[in-house]
C-alpha cells in the first residue's frame, strides 16, 4: 500500500482535495453516473445537472468551507450559472431555474391543448356545416 507524507502538505489540504474531487466526479453513486451518463451521450445533456443535485442534497456545500478551492470552485459554479439550455430536452433536465422551467412546462402544456381544444372544435364546426347541408 502506498503511503503518503502528509507532513509536506498543508492541513486538510488532502481532505478537501478529496471533497472536492468526489463532488465534481461522484463515484459513490454509480447507477445515477451511469445513468446520467447515457442521458449525456443520448441526449447531449449537461452532465453538471447532476452535480447541482448533489450539491442541493449536500447541505455541507459551501465555498467557504473549502479554503484551498474555494476561488476555482466559485469560477466553475459561475460558468455553470451563466449556461442556459438550448435545445429542449435540455430545459427538461434542467432545472437550476425552476421559475423558468415551471414557465416553458405552463407554455407547452397550454399550447397542446390549445391545439388540441382547436381541432376539436374545427372538426365539430366541420361536421355542423356538413349536416346543415345535408338534411336540409
Amino acid at each position: 500500500m502506498l503511503t503518503i507524507d502528509r507532513s509536506m502538505y498543508p492541513d486538510g489540504l488532502l481532505e478537501e482535495t478529496h471533497r472536492t474531487l468526489s463532488l465534481l466526479f461522484p463515484y459513490e453513486d454509480l447507477v445515477s453516473s451511469q445513468r446520467v451518463y447515457k442521458i449525456v451521450r443520448r441526449d447531449q445533456v449537461d452532465i453538471e445537472a447532476h452535480i447541482d443535485r448533489q450539491m442541493n442534497e449536500d447541505k455541507q456545500f459551501h465555498l467557504r468551507s473549502y479554503p484551498f478551492y474555494a476561488e476555482r470552485l466559485g469560477k466553475i459554479q459561475d460558468r455553470y450559472n451563466e449556461v442556459k439550455p438550448s435545445t429542449l430536452k435540455q430545459w427538461w433536465y434542467d432545472r437550476r431555474r425552476r421559475e423558468e422551467w415551471a414557465a416553458l412546462m405552463v407554455a407547452l402544456v397550454v399550447f397542446v391543448l390549445t391545439v388540441i381544444f382547436g381541432t376539436i372544435s374545427a372538426v365539430t364546426g366541420i361536421m355542423q356545416v356538413y349536416a346543415s347541408f345535408r338534411f336540409r
